[in-house]
């Protein structure tokens, strides 16, 4: 099988293509690899190529299983990733939820079957794990955009005032009730209960929208409304953060941060609806 040394050997003598040349440097540097890097690099690519496998296999069969009890798949696909993921099998971790190369089992499968030495097998998961998350955003990303193509901007609109009255409560009841809970319940110091409780504000548009499109009422006049919602809660969202982080980190709050986002998710907003139009 032609690996990827071979493809770079291949090109990096070519000067006379127009769309390479920016890139005749650092293709000339790949060709110059040292076996161990090209060894790596294919390393890296099974890694991902493994990964993906897990991902597809898990989130396939815990959406075939929620669909078939009449619950959402998206559902099956969330609880294929806890079941994958560090809480569980640990098959796909990332370094961000504090896990290293000795956690991770896919890393575990190729140090036994190519010998890899402790700091291979380092490089091997950190490189896998921001090709992953480079594709997942991606993923999110590529949702988004299809969402937006079904999305109906004049019924948005239409009931942009229900969308900001859910939105509103959406985001003063979760930080009210969790900041108040924390506090009297719990005895959590007042600065981390408002913390948790603005954290709570956060929404996920994404696996809304997902749900939605599913059971078919993304273009229902109940699913705008809660598009919209969630589009607002977003906003909303970072706002509060915004201020909470201003509070913690000074003791008072940067008003000019907060205008600025104000005024920059406004403008946002504004011309999306202009686009939208013209």
């Amino acid at each position: 099988m032609t690996d990827l040394t071979t493809w770079i050997n291949f090109f990096a003598p070519i000067p006379s293509l127009p769309l390479l040349e920016p890139y005749q440097p650092l293709l000339a540097a790949a060709s110059e690899a040292t076996p161990n890097e090209a060894e790596n690099s294919s390393l890296i690519l099974a890694g991902v190529l493994l990964s993906l496998v897990v991902i597809y296999f898990a989130s396939k069969l815990g959406g075939e299983i929620c669909a078939r009890i009449n619950l959402p798949p998206v559902l099956g696909e969330l609880v294929g990733g806890v079941v994958v993921g560090v809480s569980a099998l640990q098959l796909l971790i990332f370094p961000e939820a504090g896990a290293d190369a000795t956690n991770s089992l896919i890393v575990k499968f190729l140090e036994a079957t190519a010998d890899l030495t402790p700091e291979a097998a380092t490089s091997v998961f950190q490189a896998q794990s921001e090709v992953i998350s480079v594709l997942a955003e991606l993923g999110v990303i590529i949702l988004l955009f299809e969402i937006g193509l079904e999305s109906d901007l004049q019924e948005l609109i239409r009931v942009g005032p229900q969308a900001a009255v859910v939105a509103v409560v959406g985001v003063v009841a979760p930080f009210a009730a969790g900041t108040a809970g924390l506090v009297y319940l719990f005895h959590i110091p007042v600065v981390p209960a408002i913390f948790a409780g603005a954290a709570l504000t956060a929404t996920s548009i994404g696996i809304t929208a997902k749900v939605l499109a599913e059971i078919g009422q993304l273009s229902s006049t109940e699913g705008q409304i809660i598009i919209g919602a969630a589009v607002l809660d977003d906003v909303l969202g970072i706002i509060v953060l915004a201020v909470v982080a201003s509070l913690a980190k000074t003791g008072e709050i940067a008003i000019a941060n907060v205008i600025y986002l104000i005024i920059s998710a406004s403008v946002f907003l504004v011309g999306a609806i202009l686009l939208g139009r013209f």
